[in-house]
Parts: structure tokens; sequence; C-alpha cells
């Protein structure tokens, strides 16, 4: 199993990060998504903000594109205008504003695109990239202009309101229409009836490019403000963080099910997912913390350091932890397959590559923890299985994991790297060492 969290290389040097746990009123869709919604602090001009839970350390669960293979992509949240929520401090922004995102640091492994509809896609991958998102609407939709009329004892459709459309009561059948902007027009909501253009509705297509590994779990973040580029003279906003991870399991929807027995299969499915998880983590944190016990007793207590080699072995061969996890690992997607399978790159409810990246999720979560119990264990280890350089002799690699190896330096014989790629997120609650 594999698994990818770099940090952020510039999060060191930000100084104004600002995650405020706001309680507002969001933007909900139909399709259960809330979107990110622009306003500002002041009545008059102030500085801009967001209206959205990022103190709640909001996730964006991107999802397999399949083209090309390995580019994991999410297009919600999207950006919207905030109404006034004067109680919160929140106020709706002068229409025709004219809205931009602007990165400040982002992940490796991430980039953003945006398209508004009008200026050409731009790709935002470096610190200082930007677009315009859009204009702050000045369409308004009452979403009750026409009172609908259902057909229910009849056809099933509505015959006032949504004329045609299928329904089970007359709520259903309710006819939109702006009352600003585009006055008249149907509508379902308030940016189809702006007569701006871009109008601030747009979605940004958030990536997670793991072109080389696809299969693995990888999580990053992205770092951004808005501003104002239109000489409004609004201030920007402060920095918002989003956190882009492959790792979380699509829904697993019950209502398109066939029939009540495949809707009892996706019940097990689900179970039988978090019976293998909770063994799985339950198995690598019990192998992990062996291994550190060992290795603390090593080099704390004149312990024995064959036992370090034994419980804390970095050969997927062995019975060590790595070796352990991988078949543990194994054995849960075996069974996973048996109960929600067979699992394929198109099966339902979850693909194998999903079942794969949340397994991974999980393991990375258990090393975070581990690593945030035994502080300095990751030392310990690269200390354990380094090995020193026989410079300008044999020049290979004596003693430690990369004993025997060609080398011109002891830093060529170092286990760092071995010990990231075997457990990568046991660094995560060490990131000072």
């Amino acid at each position: 199993m594999q698994f990818n969290r770099t940090k952020l290389a510039m999060l060191a040097t930000l100084t104004a990060l600002a995650l405020p746990s706001l309680a507002l009123a969001q933007h909900g869709h139909d399709d259960g998504h809330v979107d990110m919604l622009v306003g500002g602090d002041s009545a008059g001009v102030g500085s801009l903000l967001i209206d959205y839970p990022f103190g709640e350390r909001p996730v964006v669960r991107v999802s397999d594109s399949g083209a090309p293979e390995g580019l994991f992509t999410a297009v919600d949240p999207g950006f919207d205008r905030a109404e006034d929520e004067i109680d919160e401090g929140v106020y709706e922004l002068p229409s025709g504003t004219e809205i931009s995102l602007e990165v400040v640091a982002l992940d490796e492994t991430i980039q953003l695109t945006m398209d508004n509809g009008v200026d050409p896609l731009v790709i935002l991958d470096d610190p200082g990239d930007d677009a315009v998102i859009g204009q702050i609407s000045d369409g308004e939709c009452d979403l009750e202009a026409v009172e609908g009329v259902c057909d229910v004892g009849g056809t099933g459709l509505c015959t006032v309101g949504k004329v045609g459309d299928s329904c089970d009561d007359d709520e259903e059948c309710d006819q939109g229409q702006c009352v600003a902007g585009d006055i008249g027009a149907n509508c379902d909501e308030d940016y189809e009836c702006s007569t701006l253009s871009p109008d601030i509705h747009n979605h940004p297509e958030f990536q997670l490019l793991l072109l080389a590994e696809p299969d693995e779990f990888a999580e990053g973040d992205v770092l951004f403000k808005v501003t104002n580029t239109d000489g409004a003279g609004y201030d920007e906003s402060d920095i918002y963080k989003l956190t882009l991870s492959n790792g979380h399991l699509p829904h697993a929807e019950f209502e398109d099910a066939a029939d009540d027995k495949e809707k009892k299969d996706r019940a097990k499915c689900l179970s039988t997912i978090g019976k293998e998880v909770r063994k799985l983590t339950a198995d690598h944190y019990k192998r992990l913390t062996q291994c550190m016990d060992a290795a603390v007793a090593a080099e704390e207590l004149g312990g024995k350091e064959d036992k370090v080699d034994q419980r804390c072995s970095l050969n997927s061969s062995d019975k060590g932890v790595v070796g352990r996890l991988e078949d543990k690992t194994t054995k849960a997607i075996a069974k996973i397959d048996k109960k929600c399978g067979p699992l394929s790159a198109s099966s339902e409810p979850f693909t194998a590559r999903q079942i794969n990246n949340h397994l991974g999720m999980a393991v990375c979560r258990t090393q975070e923890l581990v690593g945030g119990l035994y502080n300095g264990s990751l030392g310990m280890l690269e200390e354990h299985f380094s090995g020193e350089c026989d410079e300008g002799v044999t020049d290979l690699c004596i003693g430690g994991i990369n004993n025997g190896m060609a080398c011109t330096d002891d830093e060529d014989c170092s286990a760092e790297e071995d010990l990231e790629e075997a457990m990568p997120c046991l660094k995560m609650s060490q990131a000072g060492e």
C-alpha cells in the first residue's frame, strides 16, 4: 500500500493564515454542495471575506477522473455571492464588483483550473497565480413566483408552473422567476438571473495529480485569498485553506438500488469496509507501537538491537511492521471484494481504487497517531537503519538497511528515504524533526 502526504513548503513563511469558524448562512444547492460565498466585512468599502466553514477543516473529496489516469478532480465547492448577514459581520457586495482568486501556496501534487466562461482557461499551479472568478450578480430569483399544480392522481406531471415535469406534490411544480437582472425569466437560482458576464457563480476545478502512482492515498493543501480586481476599492481577504483528499469514499446511494436485496447488499458492503478498517488499523497500531517500544528500549535502556530489526523491519517479505501491513491490507481487500465486489475500475458502490485509497488513509492516520505518541521515533529508526560509507576504501555502505550499496558519502547510506517510503505518515506528527 502506498500513500503520499506532502507538506506545504511555504507554510512556515505564512503569518496571516485565517481559519474563521463562521456559523453563517451558506448557499446550498439541490445536489447538496455548499458554495463559498464572497462578501465584505462592512457596509462600505472594507475587506473581502468568504462565508464558508473553514474552521471545520473542510475536505474537498476528489475522485478519479479516469483521463489521464491518476488525475483526481472535484468542482465543488464553487463561489457565489454572499447576502447580508449583519449579525455575523457579513455584508453583500455591490453588483458588478469583480472578484479574483489568488493562490498563496499549494502542495506539489495540487493545481487548480479556472474557466469562468469568458476568459481563457487559467491553470493555477504556483504561488501568486490568479484568475478572475466573476462579477457579483445583479440577479434575484423569486422561487415561488408561480404556484405550481401537480396532477398527483393522474399523470404525475406539473400542469401549472414547471409544466411537464414529473412531480409528487404541488410544491415541486413551483416556478421561480427573475425579479432583478433578467426580469421575468424562469429561474431556480439567483445567478441564473444575472445579466453580468462572467458571473461570480463559478466553480474552479480542484486537481490532485498522481500520474505516476494513481493507486496511492494522497492529500494536500491549497491556501488562497480573494481580491477585488476592478478598482472598487475592497481590500483582499484573509488567507483560507482547503484540503484535497482522495481517501474519502463517495456516498453509497440507496435510492437508486434496484430492489431491497440490492439495498441490503450495499449496507453489508459498508459494514464490511468498516469492520476491515477497524481490524487493519488496530493491528497496524499494535505492530507499530511494538516497533517503537523496541526502538526506545534499544536507544535508551540498552535493549536488544535485533528486536528492532525484527519488529521494525522495512522489508515487506519479513514479518515486521511493513510486511505485516501489506499482508493485512491484502486480506482486507479480499474480504471487501467478497462483499462489495467484484471490485474493478467501474464497480459500484465503490471502485477498487477508491477502496485502496480509503484503506491508505486509514493507515496514514494510524501512523500519525503513533508518531504523535512516540515523539522522536523517526530519528531513532533512522539512526538504527542507517549505515556508514567506507569512503575511499571500498566505497560501499557498511551496516544498515543499505549495507553493501555503492556510496560516495554517509548520506548515501542513510535510511531516511527508506523510512519515508515505508512509513510516510509517521513524520506528519513530527514535522519539526
